[in-house]
């Protein structure tokens, strides 16, 4: 029980450090953005490729479509946020694009569109870094009190004559 309480006091530090960075570290962008159109974040090329329409079983989409170059790097990613739209409940929702890497995470929620042109999108663009100590933090939260269950003491038990076995 004794490691299980230590890898879990470790997890919680580790909560603490990566609330810490990833709060001080954390970039926004939120703009208007029409297809073409380039913006930089957190080292990132955000390009709006094309938006697209599309229906679900029960709902309408509409999808705006991003190409993401790291810059310095080779690795590029395509990410689509969606206003989804459900007429029989009379509302709509926005489906954020994710992208998580080792240690950061990346993503872009598409807002209103314009009134004048409906390619053109209200785009919220948010990176996290160091966000994975979160994550981790918590999984070893989780492991050190599963561990210390594992080995807890077993409490003696009072045979029928009172006496200890």
């Amino acid at each position: 029980s004794y490691y299980g309480m230590v890898v879990a006091h470790f997890g919680f530090a580790l909560v603490i450090m990566g609330s810490a960075i990833a709060t001080q570290l954390t970039t926004e962008k939120i703009l208007w953005m029409a297809p073409s159109e380039t913006v930089v974040v957190a080292g990132y090329d955000i390009s709006y490729r094309q938006p697209q329409t599309d229906t679900g079983w029960n709902y309408n989409i509409d999808r705006a479509v991003f190409d993401v170059n790291h810059t310095g790097k080779a690795d590029s990613f395509v990410m689509a946020p969606e206003k989804r739209w459900y007429p029989v409940a009379n509302r709509m929702t926005s489906e954020a694009a994710l992208q998580l890497d080792a240690t950061s995470m990346l993503y872009i929620v598409l807002g209103d569109a314009d009134e004048n042109d409906r390619n053109r999108f209200v785009v919220r663009i948010y990176h996290h870094p160091m966000i994975a100590l979160l994550f981790g933090g918590a999984g070893l939260i989780a492991l050190g009190g599963f561990l210390a269950l594992l080995t807890r003491k077993r409490p003696l038990h009072a045979d029928a004559t009172g006496g200890v076995a």
